[in-house]
Parts: C-alpha cells; sequence; structure tokens
C-alpha cells in the first residue's frame, strides 16, 4: 500500500508528506548541517529516535547533537537517502515506510543502511513532531505490521517514493 491522492485530502498525511519532502532535502543538502536537520522539526515539541540512537530525544538540542553524531560517522559529511516505500500509518495521523540512507564511511566505503520509520508532522505545518526509525532488523512489531508491502529499490534515475508524490 502506497500513498494515494485522496489520503493527501488529510490534513495530516499531507502536512506529514510535506515535512518529509523538507527533511529529506535539508538532510542531503550539499551545505548540510546538524542545526539545519533539527530546524526541519517543531521547536516546542518533538520527539527524535534516530536509526543509530537507543533512545528518544525531545529538545532541539537533543535532534542537533543527533545528527551531528550522525553526519560524523560520514567521511564527507554527507549522506544520501531513498525512501524504499511510503505510506499512511495505522491512525491515518502520519506516514511510515522504508528508507536506506547511503554515505561513505571513514573509510572511504559506501555504506547502506536499510531502516523502517514511522514520521508525523504538525497540524500547523510547522515542522515534524515525531519521527522514529530503526535498522530493519530491529523494527518493533508494531511498526512492521504498519509497513506497506510495495518495498522498491529505486535503482538509476527513478524517482524514489517520496518524489513521486505529488502534493498538488
Amino acid at each position: 500500500m502506497s500513498i494515494k491522492p485522496e489520503d493527501l485530502k488529510l490534513e495530516e498525511i499531507h502536512n506529514t508528506v510535506a515535512s518529509l519532502k523538507d527533511w529529506a532535502g535539508g538532510l542531503t543538502d550539499v551545505n548540510v548541517s546538524p542545526e539545519s536537520v533539527a530546524a526541519i522539526y517543531n521547536e516546542e515539541y518533538a520527539e527524535l529516535k534516530g536509526t543509530l540512537a537507543s533512545e528518544s530525544v525531545f529538545t532541539n538540542a537533543g535532534i542537533t547533537n543527533y545528527f551531528e553524531k550522525l553526519l560524523d560517522k560520514t567521511y564527507d559529511g554527507q549522506i544520501g537517502v531513498t525512501f524504499n516505500s511510503i505510506a499512511p500509518n495505522a491512525d491515518y495521523d502520519g506516514c511510515v515506510g522504508h528508507y536506506t540512507f547511503s554515505f561513505l564511511n571513514k573509510d572511504q566505503e559506501k555504506t547502506d543502511l536499510h531502516a523502517t520509520f514511522e514520521f508525523k508532522a504538525s497540524k500547523d505545518s510547522n515542522g515534524l513532531t515525531y519521527h522514529h526509525s530503526y535498522k530493519a532488523e530491529e523494527t518493533p512489531k508494531e511498526l512492521e505490521d504498519q509497513l506497506p508491502d510495495d518495498y522498491q529499490s529505486f535503482e538509476g534515475d527513478e524517482p524514489d517514493a517520496l518524489d513521486s508524490i505529488d502534493l498538488g
């Protein structure tokens, strides 16, 4: 199951997809910084449980610190992200799916990290409020049960699952 045009009529889904597009663009920007990614999260309240984190953080400083550590794992401070699938979550107040992070590690070897996610955005379109991400093999059952079954690798010039969604 993927996001359908009628799903985008729901304010929560529309806002989440719009925020996801901002997040993906910010994370993959050539001038990415921990602060620029953290700015995509709601300043008043956001929860991030990052792919490589063991617990959630709830402050802008905590989110900045997470992305500082993530970017520090790369050779050149650059990360690519491909959304392999995306669908509304069970409550239709956010999105779930699969994505792949790609980067050069400190030894300049390409690393692909396959992960699952759930994102939610604020109702006033003021950034992400909820972002949980897990290594694919560590996905909790509750999230696994919601994941779409249309996973694609999107090799070459194909737009990924997020890029193929037209917000209208």
